[in-house]
């Protein structure tokens, strides 16, 4: 079968000319040939119309193969080298458009999850934003990075007085005893 043939140039990495194709393949008869008007209803006394010769190429990019281009010929002409050498070109460009495309999909789903995180981010933002409770933000040394609009209600202390101190702070002696009551 045809798949033979496209396995081996996969596998291999490399082209392979198919001339004779029709004695190499004269037990298939599921395949389906098409030409620029459509299938090829032309049929031989097995049924089935063959090509005289095939080029299969790998399609590769930057060294790894992912599938591979098979064209036939019906002419009576088998294919040659040269032949070969002007497809290449044609499965190097299918082979880059079907990694951009794949490396399309992998940054359209990027930035869906990035998308996605960001909105849960600003949703967790606006929460502690909008506590009821004074929420104070440190960070691993103990300073302060962060206290929401109650905590300064509640304080009298402005984000930029508090950033970048330790929450001790609170307990300087500066704050009157009723505001640690209602905190």
């Amino acid at each position: 079968r045809s798949a033979k043939f496209q396995s081996q140039a996969i596998r291999t990495g490399k082209s392979i000319i198919i001339n004779n194709y029709s004695r190499r393949l004269s037990e298939l008869n599921d395949m389906t040939f098409f030409n620029e008007k459509g299938p090829i209803t032309q049929q031989d006394d097995t049924g089935t119309i063959m090509p005289n010769s095939a080029v299969i190429i790998p399609l590769k990019y930057k060294d790894k193969v992912s599938g591979a281009l098979q064209v036939f010929s019906y002419r009576d002409t088998p294919y040659t080298m040269k032949d070969l050498r002007k497809l290449e070109p044609v499965a190097v460009l299918i082979a880059s458009a079907a990694e951009r495309a794949r490396l399309y999909e992998k940054a359209q789903k990027e930035i869906s999850e990035r998308k996605l995180a960001y909105d849960e981010i600003r949703k967790l933002t606006k929460g502690i934003e909008q506590s009821p409770n004074s929420i104070i933000i440190t960070g691993s040394n103990g300073n302060i990075e962060y206290v929401n609009p109650f905590f300064t209600e509640l304080t009298g202390y402005t984000l930029e007085e508090v950033i970048g101190k330790n929450p001790s702070i609170l307990k300087s002696g500066e704050t009157l005893p009723e505001t640690y009551e209602n905190m």
